[in-house]
């Protein structure tokens, strides 16, 4: 108990977030909750009811309904660590047995972090029966007007839509990068427009056979430095992530966006128990949470890309 408390835990904590782009850029930074039976997202709509006036001007003091909010459910992700008497048997002495324990924390610690990774490309619906799993980009971004997100529909709110939901097939062209980003700009601010462009690892090296060998070209250096190779797309970052869709390239506004969780199981660190009736030790690494939306027209994606 006090080795993994003392030794891996601190060590390790920050690799839960390099396990894709998406986790490192929102997961590492999101807000930490103290509970509650949903996350509650406050969300606007609607234009300004206001404008000029003169001196005898009546002003319009109608009530309009511009605000609500969006409710997700936990999802819950845990990794177990199980050590038996076979495991003290064979290996022989306080250094093998705490070179085990160690292993068998990493492993966990990638497990967890890659099943969440691979939740957030998926829509929301459990794999198995009686889970709650992270309600991700495809339920954010879709299309049907009757289908729920957040507890409301397109149907009951006209702007709770997506940016850009485009299907048909075409080859990755920049006109076509820049058609997908300009469906997901809802204002002239600069908080306004996707910030992320994320894809395959195949439609990046497309991407970049499309520049001009001549053509000077950045990236992000934040992004970099945590291992995510990635292009900018005049001045926006687009980021290869080997569990994204075939065929798939986002565009996200990270400012709409964001990977809540709940604060006492930020990556808890359950204690190693041991069960009555047998000979071992186990524990589980355990997150609560989920993946939210601030505004769903700030996000599209476009599919059948090669």
């Amino acid at each position: 108990q006090a080795l993994t408390q003392d030794k891996w835990y601190p060590r390790a904590y920050d690799n839960y977030f390099t396990s894709n782009v998406l986790v490192y850029r929102l997961l590492r930074e999101g807000k930490k909750l103290d509970g509650g039976v949903k996350i509650r997202v406050p969300i606007y709509y609607g234009g300004p009811h206001g404008g000029a006036f003169g001196a005898s001007t009546t002003f319009n003091t109608s009530r309009f309904d511009d605000h609500n909010a969006a409710r997700f459910s936990w999802a819950k992700q845990y990794e177990p660590v199980t050590y038996n008497i076979n495991d003290k048997i064979q290996n022989v002495g306080i250094p093998q047995q705490v070179d085990l324990i160690m292993n068998k924390l990493d492993m966990a610690q990638k497990g967890i972090r890659d099943n969440m990774a691979l939740e957030v490309y998926g829509d929301g619906t459990p794999t198995v029966g009686g889970t709650d799993p992270i309600t991700g980009l495809f339920a954010m971004i879709n299309s049907t007007t009757s289908k729920s997100y957040g507890e409301l529909t397109e149907d009951d709110i006209t702007e709770w839509k997506p940016g850009a939901v485009i299907t048909a097939a075409a080859s990755l062209t920049l006109p076509v990068m820049r058609d997908l980003r300009t469906k997901c700009e809802f204002g002239d601010g600069p908080d306004d427009t996707p910030t992320l462009f994320v894809t395959t690892k195949a439609l990046l090296d497309t991407f970049r056979g499309l520049l001009q060998p001549q053509q000077r070209f950045g990236s992000d250096d934040n992004i970099a430095k945590a291992g995510f190779r990635n292009i900018e797309f005049e001045g926006v970052p687009v980021v290869a992530d080997g569990k994204c869709t075939a065929g798939v390239m986002f565009a996200l506004n990270e400012n709409y966006m964001d990977f809540q969780s709940h604060q006492d199981f930020m990556f808890h660190h359950e204690p190693w128990m041991r069960p009555t009736n047998q000979y071992m030790y186990t524990m589980q690494i355990i997150w609560v949470g989920n993946l939210v939306c601030l505004r769903r027209d700030a996000h599209g994606y476009r599919s059948n890309l090669s």
